[in-house]
């Protein structure tokens, strides 16, 4: 298949329709549909609507690569009228989608043109490069199946580049000239005349710009490329622009309106209007072409970022500084500028910089309109018409500011210079005439400086040159063009507007009948849902399908059990024997499985030769089908088929009211099939019932088996502990016993002496009387007096040793009922609330117990913020503290440093218990043993988690628990 075809072709192709059947008629259709979606789009629709009727007489390889070639043309159809930039971003993602499923299916021609369309696509929302990206791809994928492709994308490519790099262009074209000989192709032809047309007229060659421009339009029109065609009447309207023929450029600039107006593309017919209006601004009509330019504008505001776009604001500028409206020139300009920026156009860059310029000059800014005129002179790479004009508008900002000259100066003023200048560049033109305005600034300038001769022999040639651009004929052409647009947009809005009220009333008739046909489907619905056997289901659809519409014959197929193939369930049909046939799933000569395999509607007229075989056997000929799928939320149910012997018997409001009956069919099969299952369910219900009953009381019980085992084990995990820590408080006890059985030893022996000696210190006392200072001497505290009697220090170290006595014995005293209240502590019973002040005085009992343990070789700190009242069970944590400490003096071997923190987050309770082993010590995978799981237990109880930490250097265990509600008082 050709990227475009000549009419011969085209002809052909539309003759042989009528002669061929089956899949050769499908490609046919197709191949005409793709030839004329350009030169004929609404046929190629059609065509395409046609070809899904017959889509049953291709294999289904065929009809995927169809569809997607369909596909195809309806996204560049959509991009034709396209007037948004969301409308052209779905039509670039329709075209990838069809991309993709063509590289799936190894078609590359496919693939070549689905990436032409993405390339206009993306030139229109996207720029230059974008599109050069897809013509490259189309390269790939063309060669080697298809030169013409391969070259046309070459082409294409070429002229993109010729928009930013009109050198590099140029010699790329040389290059690819020289190794491709004449094209016969007539679509490459027409692409590489507008290349040539684009080359020389870059290069002012505006005469064989229009020759180039001539052709190519003329090949375009051939072979159905109406939208090149279009674009090539838009150029030739701006090359005779520059060559000031303006009849000529008005002839074009209706061709490129009537072209666009009959297709409907909005986005052509915007480039039309402004082609149209800059010609009129440029016979100086200012009102029309301004009138013209903005009804562009409206149709490109959704485009902000084409060439088109930026052309008719390059107009718009011209426009309104040719009217005084400065400000409003400026800001197109400034537009424009941005946008010939963004997408790199570098031919429309010098013209903003020139209209920016014209605008500064006006506004009085001198030196941005310098600025301005001297970006836009360098930027015009050759001469051509742009840089005539910026010579142009350089000697007006001279004339009428005092900058220093041109540094190239030869001539009496820097304004004539540029003038002159102009004029040797137009004279180099082939074609090209000077304007009256370049020759009107010239006449100007020579009477400024006095040279009167020279200046009134440019006033004549600027008398003869306005004589020649602006003609009687060519004023007439003008206001008949603007006449003969004006007539046609309001033609364009009674048309539009007598659409709506067509549109309307049809809708209005629509409305009132589908109302109606809602209300009948809703009763039939009812009907047909209302029964619960199969057998009634079928026949209710059947007398409501005889009720709506004509059809001679109605089958339901079921999947049978085994799931091996569709059996008649029910089958009806004047003449015939009732049908029990089995079709199996994959066969390939049956719709009824075909629509079971694809899940989805076929509707077929049956062609005259089929309805002949079909007579031949001596049956009823059916002239048309459709066959539905029976689905509930994703579930094959079965195939329902409906037919008639007319042909095209099922409308579309027919088929609505078959898919709708079909809907209530198969929701009432599925309530059928329900309730079946339900009623074979039931009795079976009852049964689970006191199963149910008696697992819910055996889980009952074994639920309080399970409790009574946890609450016993929790007890003898309790006991044990307490065991094992009185095993070892009796051993520690052992200590303060001893020191109390010393002390008793000490004061046993002290005694004795001291009675002994008491008589002797009553007889020195009457000897030296009592205010002796010797007898202070013997009380608690006094310093020593080396020189005292040996009776007197006899005495005090008995009295010292007899205290020292009694000290010990409190002191073990002491421990022991610190130890005793520990315990007593511990023990309390799992169950009992305590307050936040009991939380920390259960850790201290806990840690009393220990501290027995240590003998000082573990040091404590306790960091524990005051609490508000808390509700807990303070024994079951005081279990969770002493599994806790366990662990954790177990792994460090009873050494090191002790850190316990408590904390408040959010609503959490956090304490965190830490201990460090002495320096040297590691700890490295430790087993947590069944204390931490009971703990955990106890603590997961308590809606709280627990989790432990261990590293070479320390272990830590940190406890969450959920922390009452209510600040802390601190």
């Amino acid at each position: 298949m050709k990227l475009f075809a000549n009419p011969e072709l085209r002809a052909f192709l539309q003759d042989s329709l009528r002669r061929l059947q089956g899949g050769q008629l499908c490609h046919s259709l197709l191949e005409l549909a793709w030839y004329v979606r350009q030169c004929d789009t609404r046929h190629s629709l059609d065509l395409l609507q046609q070809l899904e009727q017959h889509w049953h007489c291709c294999d289904e390889q065929s009809r995927s690569s169809m569809q997607a070639r369909g596909q195809l043309i309806r996204c560049e159809a959509d991009y034709l009228i396209s007037t948004r930039a969301t409308q052209l971003q779905q039509v670039h993602a329709r075209a990838e989608k069809v991309l993709a499923q063509a590289m799936g299916m190894r078609d590359e021609i496919l693939c070549a043109d689905a990436c032409f369309l993405l390339a206009w696509v993306d030139f229109a929302q996207s720029g230059a490069a974008a599109s050069a990206n897809w013509l490259q791809e189309m390269m790939q994928h063309a060669l080697p199946d298809d030169w013409v492709r391969a070259d046309i994308a070459q082409v294409r490519l070429i002229r993109l580049q010729s928009l930013n790099d009109h050198e590099a262009a140029r010699a790329a074209w040389h290059a690819w000239h020289a190794m491709h000989p004449l094209p016969e192709d007539s679509a490459l032809q027409a692409h590489i005349e507008s290349l040539q047309s684009a080359l020389t007229s870059q290069r002012g060659e505006y005469a064989s710009s229009i020759r180039h421009l001539s052709l190519a339009h003329e090949l375009a029109q051939n072979t159905g490329q109406d939208l090149q065609a279009l674009i090539c009447a838009c150029n030739l309207n701006d090359d005779f622009n520059q060559l000031h023929a303006y009849a000529s450029a008005l002839e074009w600039a209706e061709t490129s309106l009537q072209t666009a107006r009959r297709h409907g593309w909005p986005r052509m017919l915007a480039a039309s209007l402004s082609q149209a209006g800059n010609t009129l601004h440029l016979q100086q009509q200012y009102g029309a072409a301004r009138s013209m330019l903005q009804e562009a504008q409206q149709l490109l505001l959704q485009m902000p970022q084409g060439r088109t776009h930026a052309i008719n604001l390059q107009y718009l500028a011209a426009s309104c500084l040719a009217q005084g409206d400065t400000q409003a020139g400026l800001q197109h300009a400034a537009q424009m500028e941005r946008i010939a920026r963004s997408q790199q156009f570098a031919d429309l860059l010098s013209v903003a910089h020139r209209l920016q310029a014209d605008a500064f000059l006006q506004l009085g800014d001198g030196h941005a309109a310098l600025q301005q005129a001297q970006q836009a002179l360098h930027s015009c790479v050759h001469v051509n018409a742009e840089k005539i004009a910026a010579c142009c508008l350089l000697a007006q900002i001279y004339a009428r500011h005092d900058f220093a000259p041109p540094p190239d100066l030869q001539a009496p003023s820097a304004s004539l210079h540029y003038l002159l200048e102009a004029q040797s560049m137009a004279a180099s033109l082939q074609g090209y005439q000077a304007t009256p305005e370049l020759l009107q600034q010239l006449a100007a300038e020579y009477r400024r400086l006095g040279q009167l001769q020279q200046a009134c022999e440019y006033g004549q040639r600027c008398l003869q040159a306005y004589q020649r651009t602006h003609t009687s004929a060519a004023r007439a052409r003008a206001q008949a063009l603007q006449l003969h647009n004006e007539a046609e947009r309001l033609r364009a809005e009674a048309a539009s507007q007598q659409l709506q009220l067509q549109q309307q009333a049809a809708r209005a008739g629509l409305l009132q009948q589908t109302g109606a046909t809602l209300l009948q489907l809703a009763r039939l619905g009812l009907e047909i849902t209302s029964h619960l056997a199969p057998q009634a289901v079928y026949q209710s659809l059947w007398q409501q399908l005889q009720q709506s519409m004509r059809a001679d014959s109605f089958a339901i197929f079921r999947l049978d059990e085994a799931q091996h193939c569709l059996r008649s369930v029910f089958f009806h049909e004047e003449n015939s024997p009732q049908l029990d046939a089995q079709i199996a799933l994959d066969a390939s000569d049956s719709m009824t499985a075909l629509c079971w395999r694809e899940q989805r509607e076929i509707h077929v007229n049956f062609p005259p030769h089929v309805q002949a075989r079909a007579s031949a056997r001596a049956a009823q000929p059916m002239g048309s089908a459709i066959y539905l799928p029976l689905r509930v939320e994703g579930r094959q149910l079965g195939v329902l088929t409906v037919k008639a012997r007319a042909v095209s018997a099922f409308d579309r409001r027919e088929r609505l009211i078959i898919r709708t009956l079909t809907v209530y069919a198969a929701i009432a099969l599925e309530n059928c099939d329900a309730f079946a299952s339900l009623e074979q369910a039931h009795s079976g219900q009852l049964e689970a019932h006191r199963d149910l009953h008696t697992t819910h009381r055996e889980l009952e019980s074994a639920h309080q088996q399970l409790q009574n085992s946890w609450e016993q084990l929790l007890r003898q995990e309790k006991m044990a502990l307490l065991g094992q820590l009185l095993s070892q408080v009796a051993r520690e006890i052992r200590q303060p016993t001893q020191a109390m059985q010393a002390a008793s030893q000490q004061i046993n022996a002290a005694l004795p002496a001291l009675l002994e000696a008491l008589p002797q210190l009553l007889a020195w006392l009457l000897q030296h009387g009592r205010s002796t200072p010797w007898l202070r001497w013997l009380t608690p505290g006094a310093a020593d007096m080396p020189d005292a009697p040996p009776l007197l220090q006899e005495i005090r170290r008995q009295v010292a040793s007899l205290e020292q006595g009694c000290d010990g014995i409190l002191q073990a005293v002491a421990a022991i009922s610190a130890l005793v209240q520990a315990l007593r502590s511990f023990v309390r019973s799992s169950g009992e609330l305590a307050g936040a002040g009991d939380l920390l005085s259960g850790l201290q009992a806990v840690l009393t117990i220990y501290r027995q343990l240590w003998h000082g070789q573990v040091s404590l700190r306790l960091d524990w913020p005051e609490l508000p009242d808390w509700p807990i069970r303070i024994g079951e944590l005081n279990q969770v503290w002493m599994h806790v400490l366990q662990f954790l003096l177990q792994a460090s071997g009873q050494h090191g440093h002790l850190h316990i923190a408590q904390s408040r987050e959010d609503e959490w309770l956090h304490v965190r218990f830490e201990i460090q082993p002495e320096q040297g010590a590691r700890l490295e995978n430790l087993d947590p043993g069944p204390g931490i799981r009971i703990a955990q237990r106890i603590v997961q109880e308590l809606q709280g988690s627990i989790a432990y930490y261990s590293q070479p250097h320390s272990a830590a265990v940190e406890v969450l628990l959920p922390s009452p509600s209510g600040k802390t008082d601190s």
